[in-house]
Formats: C-alpha cells, structure tokens, sequence
C-alpha cells in the first residue's frame, strides 16, 4: 500500500460560531483537490506520536482556502488541539478522502438532512452545486436549541441569491418563544417535501447514527430507491 501524502497548511482564521462549534479556515496548499462532501484527515499530536482525526472540508472547491466546522467536546484530544492552535501556526492533513459526494449525473432535484456539525459537508456540497446547476436544493437542517444555531446568515444569503435553494431550521429542545419548526428533522421530512417524493429525488444526510437510521427508514418506508439515498455519520 503507498504511503499516505500529507500536505502542510496555515491556519488564516479560527471563531466559535455557537457554544460548541467552530470554523476554521486553511491555507489551501498548492495541488490539494477535493470534491464537494469529501473529507481529510488531521495529524493531531498525543502521547506516543500523532493520531489521525477526519474532517470533512466545508468550503467548495473553487475556494482558494480550506474551510472546516468541528463539534469541540471537552475531553477530545483534537477539539483541544484546534482550540489551542494559533493563527498562523500550521497544520498537517491528508489528501481528500470519500465518497459522500454529488452525483451530477442523477435527478435534479436533491433534499440535504444535516444536525450539528453534520452541515458542515452538505454545505460544501449546497454552495457547490448551486454554483454550476440549476438543480432544485433543499435542506432540512436540525439542532438541539437555539444557542446551537449557526451558519443561517450564509444559508440566507444562499437563499437570497439563488431562487433554487430552500432551506427549514428545526430545534429539537425549543424554548417556548422560539417561532420555528420544532422537533426532530425525522419529524418533518415528508411534510416539509410531499412534491418532491413524486420527482424522485436524491436525499443526503449527515448526522448523528441515530438520526441518519431515522431518517434512512422513513425514506424506505416511503419507497425510495436505495440508490437515491446517500449518507454519512459524524
């Protein structure tokens, strides 16, 4: 089996975008390519020498930088490495890896299911697509409360921009004067698109295990072509 290559990349940006995820942003390296969905895997130090952690890129990639959205959990060896590393301090990750990825040569019309941190390749794959296609994109994206919002200022620029894209927030723990759609994304995914059944869309989904086996068997209860549902679990 060939080595692994790894590529050196600067970190230009870092900000908490809720209580418990955050944006970082990379050098791009010259000759690193990726498709829309996939990820890399980080080199994070620990005792004994480095252990490997993946991520999947959430810019696109016609971005000259490399974009990731990362839960940060208290105890994770990674989450306090990427909170400790520094503007301008580098980096090591692997080439790109996956395939959750767009199929460009199937339907047209395609639904995106994403909780937490799990937006994080859909969004590459929205913001990609929307790019290059004409497609009809929605996404049902799903936190707990309100405090775990985030990136709704890009999705609504995104909305805004471009008259294909439609996109509903739901929290599954709202508090009382939170005006949105509540419960689980299993909770709404046929009401939310009872046209788009009939057009025999793609569906992807990134998420929690639990989450993505709700949402694979509501979708089989439908009758949905196994083919057309793609998934991947954070």
């Amino acid at each position: 089996m060939p080595e692994q290559q790894f590529y050196t990349i600067k970190l230009l940006h870092k900000q908490m975008l809720s209580r418990d995820i955050m944006e970082l942003r990379f050098e791009r390296p010259e000759g690193f390519s990726f498709f829309a969905g996939q990820f890399v895997q980080f080199q994070v130090p620990a005792l004994g020498g480095e252990v490997l952690r993946p991520y999947s890129v959430s810019s696109t990639p016609a971005d000259n930088y490399l974009e990731f959205c990362l839960k940060v959990l208290p105890d994770g060896k990674a989450s306090q490495y990427f909170v400790q590393l520094g503007i301008g301090e580098r980096a090591y990750i692997s080439d790109a890896k996956g395939v959750f990825i767009c199929h460009s040569e199937h339907q047209s019309s395609k639904m995106f299911i994403a909780t937490g941190a799990g937006l994080a390749p859909i969004i590459s794959m929205i913001e990609d697509r929307l790019s290059r296609s004409p497609d009809k994109l929605k996404l049902l994206f799903g936190v707990r409360t309100s405090e775990d919002i985030f990136w709704t200022d890009r999705l609504n620029e995104l909305m805004g921009n471009y008259k294909n894209l439609n996109y509903q927030l739901t929290l599954s723990q709202p508090t009382d004067d939170w005006q949105g759609f509540r419960g689980r994304v299993s909770e709404h995914l046929v009401s939310l698109f009872p046209a788009a059944y009939n057009l025999l869309p793609e569906f992807y989904i990134c998420g929690s295990a639990p989450m993505v086996k709700d949402v694979r068997a509501l979708l089989l209860k439908q009758k949905m072509n196994t083919k057309s549902i793609h998934w991947e679990i954070f």
